[in-house]
């Protein structure tokens, strides 16, 4: 399991499985389209419908106008934002010796490191990151129920870099679920603050409970990932500089939420 050995910053201003529905989703989008999507608004304006009046029917009797039906008249309507919610994340390695660098999440971590998640939404929302460790137990990794602060709302276009959690015995996959939406989650309720130095606080179900809400707003097949490589230095091997997430949909586009799966190794 996880514990948090710093607070988690202030905001200043995500989890998909992508398994087999994933992969048969459709229609196919370039890089450039889900570029387009992450920073313009590419929805569909929604349309509806009022009432207009028309001028009655004149009848024989000049003096007794014939009423005729109201027709309908197509409106569009204003909304506050246009885009697809997506994210997009960078991994920030601290090792034992207090370097930090940025690695691809695919690495093997190692007991006593360290990362953080440079964190950006495209559009005014709510984020939250829940994990569960290798023992199937569950932890709030953010928003964290400090005494007098529980903020989890995050800024279109701000780069948040969240705190720096550490891994520890025993090794094993640490999936880390990260979620933005564009309203708060009626199925989270953070857990009260444990007293002691360790921020460990098992979750208790919540992350089943989150999920089903999650699952109601999104379909996982219109989630698309995009990962940016990085330039190739030398004989370096690229590296994922920047991962979007992006949700696709014209209908469902309340939120967006991915699975980080970091494998944590025993040396």
């Amino acid at each position: 399991m996880w514990r948090a050995l710093v607070l988690a910053a202030s905001l200043s201003g995500a989890v998909a499985f992508f398994g087999p529905q994933a992969e048969q989703a459709r229609p196919e989008f370039t890089a450039r389209d889900l570029g387009e999507m992450f920073f313009n608004n590419t929805l569909k304006k929604p349309v509806v419908t009022r009432i207009k009046p028309r001028p009655p029917k004149p009848g024989p009797d000049p003096g007794r106008a014939k009423p005729l039906p109201p027709t309908p008249v197509p409106i569009e309507t204003a909304v506050e934002s246009r885009r697809k919610i997506g994210l997009k994340y960078r991994i920030l390695l601290c090792d034992e010796k207090c370097n930090v660098r940025e690695v691809d999440e695919s690495r093997v971590f190692h007991t006593n490191e360290g990362i953080s998640l440079v964190l950006e939404s495209n559009v005014d929302g709510y984020l939250y990151i829940l994990n569960k460790g290798p023992s199937g137990a569950e932890e709030v990794l953010f928003p964290r129920a400090d005494e007098n602060d529980v903020d989890n709302r995050i800024e279109q276009g701000a780069a948040n870099t969240l705190p720096t959690f550490y891994f520890h015995e025993p090794p094993g996959e640490e999936r880390m679920t990260v979620i933005v939406s564009r309203e708060p989650l009626e199925s989270f309720t953070p857990p009260r603050q444990e007293p002691g130095p360790s921020r460990q606080r098992p979750s208790g179900g919540l992350l089943a409970s989150v999920m089903s809400e999650v699952a109601g707003k999104v379909q996982t097949r219109d989630l698309k990932r995009h990962r940016q490589a990085s330039p190739v230095l030398g004989s370096a091997q690229p590296a994922a500089q920047s991962t979007y997430i992006i949700n696709t949909s014209d209908d469902q586009n309340h939120l967006v939420y991915h699975e980080i799966v970091l494998r944590h190794g025993s040396r």
